[in-house]
């Protein structure tokens, strides 16, 4: 296999150098020290190739989280404090995420603002507690849901693709494991249909994204035809938004027209998740966090 050479060193000006870029090799981290008085370490990586996921994670360096909205479902508590700041453990919900891409290797962040979105700004700052670069995107009051906010967004994101993540979720699903073909204008994360959402909100077949057949929209999975509820985890491509307005709106419409055109691609995750959109499900999450800590003291 044929490598393509990226050379990590002190700056030199010896013209050798511009030889050395050219080389090829047939094993990574190869050590070249042909140079007097220096040693250069290459890393070699493999070209990428058409396929159906091309796009890595490293690509996608920014993520959002969509952080706007009212949280109706957990009123009272949300009336004085945003939902991402609400206490899960010894973090906040928005802190669980904050953490969580600082130890995937992510570095920038973008949250929409609406309802007490100053709470949630002089909580979090630019980001450097978090080792992060925060930035912000402000809506209007009312917010934009996840579609306008997103459109709302793109003037503060910098990545293409770049990541989405819904505020209100807790998992431990591994965000730079993200992948989407060049192709494709966006991948999801589909997750089995909890008991507040039985009847699932997509099908898979064969890594694609389908929608539901209407018979389908009440009753449990089948080999034949899967219903899976999507997991507020997803990576997009800046031109699925870039004529669009930002006006109040969801996903969904977004979604079914790359559905409807071949262009959308997801994958099933398994592990951790909850959706903690309501009060009841917020006390589960808490009481799940208490019972970890406990265990974890006794360890």
């Amino acid at each position: 296999m044929r490598w393509r050479v990226m050379v990590l060193s002190r700056a030199c000006g010896d013209k050798r150098l511009k030889r050395l870029v050219g080389r090829t090799a047939t094993q990574p981290h190869q050590k070249i020290d042909s140079l007097p008085a220096l040693t250069f370490y290459l890393t070699f990586y493999s070209p990428p190739t058409e396929s159906r996921h091309s796009d890595a994670a490293y690509a996608m360096t920014d993520v959002l989280i969509l952080a706007a909205g009212r949280g109706e479902r957990l009123r009272p508590l949300t009336d004085s404090t945003p939902k991402p700041l609400l206490q899960v453990g010894s973090k906040t919900l928005l802190e669980h995420h904050l953490h969580k891409l600082k130890a995937q290797g992510f570095r920038d962040v973008v949250i929409n603002l609406a309802w007490l979105g100053a709470h949630i700004r002089a909580h979090v700052g630019a980001g450097e507690r978090f080792g992060l670069r925060v930035r912000y995107s402000d809506e209007p009051h009312g917010a934009l849901e996840s579609g306008g906010g997103i459109v709302q967004a793109l003037r503060q994101l910098r990545s293409d693709p770049f990541v989405v993540l819904n505020g209100d979720i807790l998992c431990d699903f591994n965000y730079a494991s993200l992948q989407m073909a060049t192709a494709d204008d966006m991948h999801l994360v589909l997750v089995p249909n909890p008991p507040h959402h039985p009847a699932g909100d997509f099908g898979l077949a064969g890594g694609r994204l389908v929608k539901l057949a209407p018979a389908a929209a009440n009753c449990a999975p089948t080999p034949t035809q899967s219903g899976w509820t999507y997991a507020g985890i997803g990576c997009f491509r800046r031109r699925v938004f870039a004529h669009r307005k930002p006006t109040r709106g969801t996903l969904s419409p977004i979604i079914e027209r790359a559905i409807a055109d071949n262009l959308a691609s997801a994958e099933v995750y398994r592990g951790q998740w909850l959706d903690v959109g309501s009060a009841e499900r917020l006390a589960y999450a808490r009481q799940q966090a208490a019972q970890a800590q406990a265990q974890a003291a006794t360890d």
